[in-house]
C-alpha cells in the first residue's frame, strides 16, 4: 500500500502516512474527512455516528511538536483532526485545545477574548488555565462536561510539574506529576499537593499522557494514533505475564491473584524450580535475567503473546540502568531481568504495568533508555508507571 498524497510506502495496518501525515485509514471516520467534510477541533457528530459514552479534551503545543518531529504543523494538524473523527466512531468526543494557538472561549471582564500562544517559557499553569477555561465554557453552555484529559507530548511541549519531594532524600529532591493538571485551579494547587489540602477540590479529569521522545518522530505518533484507532474503545485481555523482585512475592502473588482467578495465566506445567517462579505465574529474578551479550532472558520467561504486563521490580534514575532489577534472598546479588529491548519484542496490543520506581522515566531519556518509550512505540496502548 503506498500514500495517495506523496506516494510513501506504507505498511497494510497504517492509518496515517508518516512522511506527509495524509489519512490513509479505511475506517469511515477518516475517511469521511478525506472526502472533504471539514475537520474541525470539536470534531462535530454527524447523524450516523454512535452515541458518545466518553468526553475528553487534548491538550497538546501543535508547534512545539511540529518543530520538535521535523514537519509541517498542518500534518499534526490533521493527524490529530483524523484521530478525532476515528475516535468519534467508538463513541469518544474529544476537543483539541492547542496551547500554541488558544483563543479563551469565557470572555474578560471587558468582552474580550483573550488569545495565547504558549511555549517553552510558559509554565504548567499557564497550560492548566487553558484546560479550566474549556471547561467552564461547557459549564456556562450546558454541554455535558468533558472527564478526560489526554496530553499529547513530552515535557518540552506540555511541561510536566515537578514538585520538591515530600520527604527529604538525598536520591529523590524533586517529582515529576501531571496529577495537577487534574485540578486546574491556578499555580497555587503545587502547595496545596504538598500539603494534601489539594484533595478538598474537585478533580476535573482522568488524566494520561502519550510522551513524544527526544529523539522521537513523527510516525512514533501516527503509528500509535493509528493502532488506537485500529484496537477500537478496549484493549482484550487474555493473557497476563507478570515477573518480581522475591522479597516482593507475596504481595505481588496478591496482586495477580484476581489476573489468576480469571485464567490468564499459561500452564508452566510443574517443572520449573520455585525460585524460577512462585505459584506457576510469577517468575522472579534474579534467577530470571537478562544475558549480558543478547539481551534475552536466561532462562527464557517473557511471553511475547501477553497483552497483559505486569512487574514489581527495582528501576533507577541512572541513564544506563534502564531496566528492571530483582535481589536476591540468599545473597545472589542484584540481576536486570526486564529491559526496554525485551518489551518492545511483545507481539501484541498490550496494557503494561509496573511498580518500579522510575518505571515511567521518559523526560530527558532516548528511546532506548526507556520501558515507557519503547513499550509505547512497540505495541502497549495503556502503560502504568512512575516517572
Amino acid at each position: 500500500m503506498f500514500c495517495p498524497e506523496c506516494g510513501t510506502k506504507l505498511d497494510k495496518e497504517a492509518l496515517f502516512c508518516p512522511e506527509c501525515g495524509t489519512k490513509v485509514t479505511p475506517l469511515q471516520a477518516v475517511e469521511t474527512a478525506a472526502n472533504g467534510t471539514p475537520c474541525v477541533d470539536n470534531a462535530e457528530t454527524v447523524s450516523d455516528e454512535p452515541d458518545i459514552v466518553a468526553r475528553g479534551f487534548i491538550l497538546t503545543n501543535i508547534q512545539s511538536l511540529s518543530r520538535r518531529l521535523h514537519v509541517r504543523k498542518e500534518m499534526v494538524q490533521d493527524v490529530f483532526n483524523g484521530y478525532i473523527r476515528g475516535m468519534r466512531q467508538w463513541g469518544v468526543r474529544y476537543v483539541l485545545l492547542d496551547a500554541s494557538d488558544y483563543t479563551y472561549r469565557v470572555r474578560g471582564f471587558l468582552g474580550g477574548r483573550k488569545h495565547v500562544s504558549l511555549g517553552s517559557a510558559d509554565t504548567w499553569a499557564d497550560y492548566a488555565a487553558i484546560l479550566k477555561d474549556a471547561h467552564d465554557a461547557e459549564v456556562r453552555s450546558g454541554e455535558p462536561e468533558s472527564d478526560y484529559l489526554f496530553i499529547i507530548g513530552g515535557d518540552d511541549d506540555v511541561p510536566m510539574p515537578c514538585l520538591p519531594h515530600f520527604f527529604d532524600n538525598d536520591n529523590d529532591r524533586d517529582f515529576d506529576t501531571d496529577l495537577l493538571y487534574a485540578y486546574p485551579y491556578g499555580d497555587e494547587m503545587a502547595a496545596k499537593l504538598l500539603s494534601q489540602e489539594l484533595f478538598s477540590y474537585d478533580a476535573l479529569f482522568y488524566v494520561g499522557r502519550l510522551p513524544v521522545a527526544d529523539d522521537g518522530s513523527f510516525s512514533d505518533l501516527t503509528d500509535y494514533l493509528s493502532r488506537v484507532l485500529e484496537q477500537g474503545a478496549a484493549v482484550p485481555v487474555d493473557t497476563a505475564y507478570s515477573q518480581c523482585d522475591p522479597h516482593w512475592k507475596q504481595v505481588t502473588l496478591s496482586i495477580t491473584e484476581d489476573l489468576n482467578r480469571a485464567g490468564l495465566y499459561p500452564d508452566y506445567g510443574d517443572n520449573l524450580p520455585a525460585e524460577i517462579i512462585a505459584q506457576k505465574r510469577v517468575f522472579l529474578t534474579p534467577h530470571v535475567a537478562l544475558d549480558s551479550q543478547t539481551g534475552k532472558q536466561n532462562p527464557h520467561a517473557f511471553n511475547e503473546q501477553a497483552n497483559y504486563y505486569f512487574f514489581n521490580m527495582h528501576g533507577s534514575n541512572a541513564m544506563h540502568s534502564e531496566g528492571f532489577f530483582g535481589e536476591g534472598l540468599h545473597g545472589e546479588g542484584w540481576a536486570e531481568g526486564m529491559s526496554p529491548l525485551l518489551i518492545a519484542r511483545a507481539e501484541r496490543p498490550n496494557i503494561f504495568f509496573t511498580q518500579a520506581c522510575y518505571g515511567g522515566r521518559f523526560i530527558r531519556y532516548p528511546k532506548r533508555k526507556s520501558t515507557l518509550l519503547s513499550a509505547l512505540t512497540g505495541k502497549t496502548l495503556t502503560y502504568v508507571g512512575s516517572s
